[in-house]
């Protein structure tokens, strides 16, 4: 669901702020995220559980609010201190373009896939050096940070 890379934060939709409301560590939300996968169909689980699984449109893998910058920058601001990490990479909400968001500390990267290998070629973030970039197949580079 989340994962750290030095210090950027790799989530599959987002963070939404019922999530960030409990002082949870990444591997604990992992686990609560993984659990509530096993135990959805079981009926109720614990509060905390409930706000990081995959049920609740808030939960790291459904919360599409960052992309759409629902959150205030003071909410991101709390987000990227509590994770201790400069950027929040983002995906699950389709974006035509990759794009720098809340005062540069969120990326979205979800490109539309099926239209790029239609038309042939596709991007990527690349991040190299420290460095972000916009990356094509065709080989072009675009540094956006």
């Amino acid at each position: 669901m989340v994962e750290r890379i030095g210090d950027i934060l790799f989530v599959h939709g987002g963070i939404g702020p019922q999530v960030a409301a409990y002082p949870l560590s990444l591997p604990v939300v992992n686990q609560l995220a993984c659990q509530s996968l096993d135990t959805l169909a079981k009926g109720a689980v614990g509060s905390a559980q409930w706000a990081v699984g995959s049920s609740n449109p808030s939960s790291p893998s459904w919360y599409r609010g960052m992309a759409q910058e629902e959150l205030r920058i003071a909410q991101v601001n709390q987000m990227i201190k509590q994770y201790g990490v400069k950027q929040i990479i983002i995906g699950h909400t389709p974006v035509e373009e990759i794009t720098v968001l809340s005062n540069q500390h969120v990326i979205a990267i979800d490109l539309a896939h099926q239209q790029h290998i239609e038309q042939g070629f596709m991007k990527a973030l690349l991040i190299e050096d420290g460095q972000f970039y916009r990356y094509a197949t065709d080989g072009t580079k675009q540094r956006f940070l």
